[in-house]
């Protein structure tokens, strides 16, 4: 047995049950599963009988790196995926192979049929929607919000004959219930931050509990990260301590959060809605301090953020996690970072599966004529061309081989409205006459790609803009000639676990634990979220996010704004 167990945690390790582990931030919950996987192969069960999943591919990564160090060379045996990825596996052992719709394609999608439903809110909150509607484990209501949205994107889906995770999900839990599919072929499954577990995820591991699996569940209704888009949270939870043949442990002792943050923290969990009480004792005897910076404009803040990261990172033993509340802030101090030669692990969403840095990154493939027909006609479409039409100028041959240099030729699309062919025109003006500056050599490419750009950005709605122009930087940032260098540009990498400054986005930072928490721009309409008009703002739900933040340092914690300070952060200062 691991020598640094406490008792609860050794108990919950012999126990050979399945069980359902709760507990507050930094009680051991993963430290005892890995320590679960390593007792079961020292006492001679083989490793590949051993599962090991959660909810998002990122935390996999996490608890990868954990397990190579505890089981060493058994941890490639070990079945550690996402329920997603043992579903796949389990459906194309059966023989069903299903064309899968990527986390790229699916925006692409749901894109396409926002303007279709009428749907007047973001792209991620569409997302989030379509993901919460589709993660139940029952018929979505005729009467729901945005059910238009969510047929449109359902009859896409079928018209493409693709399938989005939830399906690979519902698919197996159908097989499973008919015998058809096989259950994951394991016999022990652990599962780690259980809270974020939707009513499909519950009903597939419930399928795992009755087929005779062993199941060691942990969670934490604090720190629910997916509520949008279905997790269920303390309810879940609530119903997992119910299923037959499960018993509950609450793990009572906490090693993370410094007692002189405890009570302020633990205030701010208090306020959240349905919650599970969790009594704990705090054993890390830190002082740790609280500091509330704010600076006058945006550039003082990262000016400051930037010398800080750099001074922490650079300590003896430290780990700093600079903690967002969106992907795009991630994505912008990871790439001010890394202009100043320093490279932090990103955590972020890439910003290149975002549409609107598509458009652009298309944009500057189809100028150095490097472009595939999908990217310009991606292009088309960003300066206004609909999808159907695009669709029409595919079925009539418009191919992007070489097609600036051949005089960019289109093909004859009748019976489209005047707003379309003008669409067509005035895109073509731009590109033809961007290329021939090109080969005048009258202007660099970066700069004729920035004129390009300012005529995108006026086709594009006003919210996608601080995208658009981050993905722009960071491909001008680049060195070396922009043709050879592109195709690297979006390889999908994972971040480097042991690096001393982690940049990531709140939902991302479950199972990290750094010695010092930075958390900027804390401002009012960033933590919490605004409603958009057609998503309702849920305030718990910021709740949740903003204490699954504070609760990931073992030090202490830097909050810095630059606009009008967040009101969690002022009732945060109350509690000290």
């Amino acid at each position: 047995m691991h020598p640094t167990l406490n008792p609860q945690q050794t108990a919950a390790v012999a126990y050979t049950g399945s069980q359902l582990l709760l507990g507050a931030a930094g009680s051991g919950k993963t430290a005892v599963l890995v320590e679960k996987a390593a007792s079961l192969i020292a006492a001679g069960m083989p490793a590949h009988d051993i599962a090991v999943t959660t909810f998002a591919a990122r935390t996999i990564q996490a608890l990868r790196l954990k397990l190579a160090g505890r089981v060493g060379q058994q941890a490639p045996r070990l079945k550690v995926e996402t329920l997603l990825e043992l579903a796949r596996a389990q459906l194309a052992a059966a023989g069903q192979q299903l064309d899968f719709a990527s986390n790229n394609r699916m925006r692409e999608i749901i894109r396409e049929v926002m303007a279709e439903a009428g749907f007047a809110g973001t792209l991620g909150e569409a997302e989030e929607l379509l993901h919460r509607y589709k993660s139940l484990a029952k018929k979505v209501e005729d009467d729901a919000p945005h059910i238009t949205l969510y047929h449109a994107y359902k009859q896409r889906l079928e018209d493409l004959r693709l399938h989005d995770r939830n399906d690979i999900l519902r698919r197996h839990v159908l097989g499973m219930q008919s015998g058809t599919v096989a259950p994951v072929p394991v016999s022990h499954l652990l599962v780690d931050n259980l809270q974020d577990a939707t009513e499909l995820q519950l009903a597939w591991l419930k399928h795992h509990l009755a087929a005779g699996k062993t199941l060691v569940m942990a969670g934490n209704d604090d720190l629910t990260a997916y509520t949008p888009n279905g997790a269920q949270g303390a309810q879940g939870l609530h119903a997992v301590a119910e299923w037959d043949g499960v018993t509950k442990t609450v793990f009572t002792d906490t090693y993370r959060i410094p007692a002189t943050l405890d009570a302020p923290l633990e205030a701010v969990a208090a306020k959240l809605e349905h919650r599970i009480a969790k009594p704990h004792i705090p054993h890390n005897g830190y002082a740790a301090t609280l500091t509330v910076q704010g600076f006058a404009a945006a550039a003082d803040e990262h000016v400051f953020l930037l010398a800080k990261a750099r001074e922490l990172a650079g300590a003896a033993a430290q780990s700093v996690g600079v903690v967002t509340r969106t992907d795009y802030h991630a994505n912008l101090l990871t790439h001010l970072l890394r202009k100043q030669g320093f490279n932090p692990a990103s955590y972020a969403r890439l910003i290149w599966e975002d549409p609107a840095a598509q458009q652009v990154l298309a944009l500057l493939y189809v100028l150095l004529n490097a472009s595939s027909t999908e990217q310009l006609l991606t292009v088309f479409a960003a300066f206004g061309t609909d999808a159907a039409t695009c669709a029409r100028l595919h079925q009539g041959g418009l191919s992007a081989e070489n097609w600036l240099p051949r005089q960019a030729p289109l093909p004859h699309v009748a019976d489209v409205p005047a707003t379309q062919h003008a669409a067509i025109a005035t895109t073509h003006r731009l590109l033809v006459g961007a290329w021939q500056v090109l080969q005048a050599k009258t202007l660099a490419p970066r700069e004729v790609f920035k004129g390009l750009l300012e005529d995108l950005l006026a086709h594009q709605p006003e919210d996608t803009h601080p995208t658009m122009l981050l993905a722009a930087d960071m491909l001008l940032s680049l060195s070396g000639k922009l043709a050879d260098i592109l195709p690297r540009v979006v390889a999908e990498t994972m971040p480097d676990m042991s690096a001393p400054l982690v940049v990531a986005p709140v939902r991302e930072v479950r199972n990290l634990e750094f010695t010092t928490l930075i958390m900027p721009h804390a401002h009012a309409d960033h933590w919490p979220r605004p409603a958009s008009g057609a998503v309702p703002a849920d305030a718990d739900h910021e709740r949740h996010l903003f204490y699954l933040a504070l609760s990931r340092t073992r030090g202490d914690i830097l909050i810095t704004h630059h606009a009008g300070l967040s009101h969690l952060v002022e009732e945060l200062q109350g509690y000290l």
